[in-house]
């Protein structure tokens, strides 16, 4: 069952601190079964997020991020980087970690000649 949670409230800084400590350690209890939150905090720079909860959760772009699933790692092996119709670049090596696969899902994967990765928009 997918179920999302939202909370609001007046939280210090080091409320806020212990709260994400404390969804972190119930997160890794759960295994990948949680898959990943968004946090807001108004009042706050970027900034000032990353070095009050960098430590916690790795930030990465606008969003925190749980701790790397432990799933199946993949490795595509030397893969052209395209965007678009140009390619800007080749890598040596690509792997990547997914948390829920079928087998046959997994060698679709490690099979296919393109793969594409979407970026999330917030809101």
């Amino acid at each position: 069952m997918e179920v999302g949670i939202g909370m609001s409230g007046n939280l210090s800084k080091e409320e806020l601190r212990s709260l994400m400590q404390a969804i972190k350690t119930w997160g890794e209890q759960l295994g990948d079964r949680v898959v990943g939150f968004t946090i807001d905090v108004p009042g706050l720079t970027r900034q000032e997020v990353i070095e009050l909860l960098g430590d916690i959760y790795p930030v990465v772009g606008e969003f925190a991020l749980p701790p790397a699933p432990r799933g199946r790692e993949i490795s595509f092996g030397p893969r052209m980087i395209v965007v678009g119709d140009s390619i800007l670049a080749t890598c040596d090596h690509m792997a990547m970690t997914i948390a829920e696969a079928t087998d046959e899902e997994i060698e679709c994967f490690e099979n296919a000649l393109e793969i594409k990765l979407v970026k999330i928009m917030k809101g």
